[in-house]
């Protein structure tokens, strides 16, 4: 069975009884993470017997008896059990494609659920089509946050602490985080010790003071290069993005949200001043807006629109052929920084 977007979202939650078996995948493994512990709440719920075992694809391949042996086994304390694997491909495509085969002809044959959890796959994945054509285990497809997508995230996570956020500081933060549901679990922990004894609302100024300098910066030398049309301050910066493990589609959304920033400012009219940029959201602060006013006047609105489409374009590549889109995001980084040839 195969599911998509909010589809998957809504079965990890709330899985058919008919369902035992689970695929969650994405280019950001922390949203197929997230699947997976949604899964695993539902199927096991309060059951404090519950066994969870979790195994890596390395280890199955080297030894294909000991997933069987795991879905087979009975709890011995007679409890619940469910099995995550986590897997970074096709390495036990095969093997898994005989279990849920062998699921399908005797649903009763395991004794636990299982949940399998892969970052990007491609449409030719055998993974993809193992769980896509079973009758009794589903294949969810997941995509990266949005950025509406991580702001509804720090509030739902801020509220389980018991702390609350400014709605600019939500702003502020969710503009740091896109496309790294990983990272944004992980700052906002630090966020939540921090916010201990505090006694009133997360400011933008606690966000950075203890939120991500590193990585933000690194990712503001990538935008800024590129609007500035840096070609070789831009490709260093994307180079080391790279190196560092920051995805291809981490930096799309960079892209695309300065790029609809400049459009928000541009739409103000040349005469606006930083007290409009702050009514924009998210808010142009009054620190940013001369900055950001300068590079609107020298981007045209109709090409911040056609680059917006070509984002648009690269991030469904980059949803759907994985390794492709740094490829293209590199042209693209190319067509942008290369300064038009001037028409006497």
């Amino acid at each position: 069975m195969k599911l998509v977007g909010d589809k998957s979202t809504a079965f990890a939650a709330k899985p058919k009884r008919t369902i035992w078996a689970a695929l969650a995948y994405c280019d950001d493994e922390g949203v197929a993470n997230d699947a997976a512990k949604a899964l695993t709440a539902a199927w096991v719920g309060q059951d404090d017997d519950a066994e969870i075992v979790s195994l890596v694809d390395d280890e199955i391949r080297k030894d294909p008896a000991l997933l069987y042996d795991e879905l087979e086994a009975r709890s011995l304390l007679g409890g619940k059990r469910l099995i995550r694997v986590r897997t970074s491909g096709d390495k036990i495509a095969g093997h898994l494609r005989d279990i849920v085969e062998l699921a399908d002809g005797s649903p009763d044959r395991f004794e636990a659920k299982l949940v399998v959890t892969a970052g990007a796959l491609q449409k030719k994945s055998k993974l993809r089509a193992a769980f896509e054509a079973a009758k009794t285990a589903a294949s969810l497809q997941l995509f990266a946050d949005e950025l509406g997508d991580v702001s509804d995230l720090i509030r739902d996570t801020l509220n389980q602490f018991h702390v609350t956020i400014a709605e600019d500081a939500v702003s502020a933060l969710a503009t740091h985080l896109p496309g790294h549901r990983r990272m944004v679990h992980a700052e906002l922990e630090k966020l939540a010790l921090y916010a201990l004894g505090l006694d009133r609302p997360l400011t933008v100024a606690d966000v950075r003071k203890v939120c991500v300098p590193g990585l933000d910066a690194s990712a503001d030398a990538y935008v800024s290069a590129v609007f500035d049309r840096d070609l070789p301050g831009a490709l260093d910066a994307l180079d080391r993005l790279t190196v560092s493990g920051t995805s291809a589609i981490t930096l799309i959304r960079a892209l695309q949200r300065e790029t609809q920033r400049l459009l928000a400012v541009a739409s103000l009219g040349p005469a606006a001043g930083p007290e409009a940029g702050m009514k924009l959201r998210p808010p142009v602060f009054r620190s940013q807006w001369p900055a950001l006013s300068r590079r609107a006047k020298s981007w045209p609105s109709p090409l911040l629109s056609r680059i917006l489409e070509r984002i648009f374009d690269l991030e469904y590549q980059a949803k759907q052929h994985g390794p492709i889109a740094d490829t293209a995001l590199k042209q693209l980084t190319v067509q942008m920084t290369t300064p038009l040839p001037h028409r006497g």
